[in-house]
């Protein structure tokens, strides 16, 4: 949109920095609309810091081979593949459009690498 309207196009402010402070702007607003819409601790994601390298393994939990014939375990693992090749295939597109010399990636080529990291666990 930014780049399609004339006076948003001519615009010395940044789009991303519109962006920003509309951020700011409305998470200020929701501050003072009070409880129901306030942002607390309780919201973020905790994440826990290991103090040494056994604090660290502790963190790991080994995989449930009881899952095995899970039928969502595969579902899940499916999904993530089509979403990995979509966003490749996504990124690859992008790059042909962007590279100025108009070269073209082989896409096969391309996909090899990201398939393999698919397949490996982990």
């Amino acid at each position: 949109m930014w780049d399609r309207w004339k006076p948003l196009k001519e615009s010395l402010v940044p789009a991303p920095l519109v962006v920003v402070m509309l951020g700011i702007g409305i998470g200020l607003w929701f501050e003072h609309l009070g409880d129901p819409w306030l942002i607390t601790s309780s919201h973020f994601v905790q994440v826990p810091i290991a103090g040494d390298l056994r604090g660290f393994l502790s963190l790991l939990s080994p995989p449930a081979f009881s899952q095995w014939r899970n039928p969502a375990v595969y579902t899940a693992a499916l999904t993530i593949a089509v979403v990995a090749s979509l966003e490749t295939l996504l990124n690859i597109q992008a790059v042909d459009k962007l590279d100025p010399r108009q070269r073209l990636l082989h896409r096969i080529a391309s996909c090899w690498p990201k398939g393999l990291e698919t397949l490996s666990p982990g």
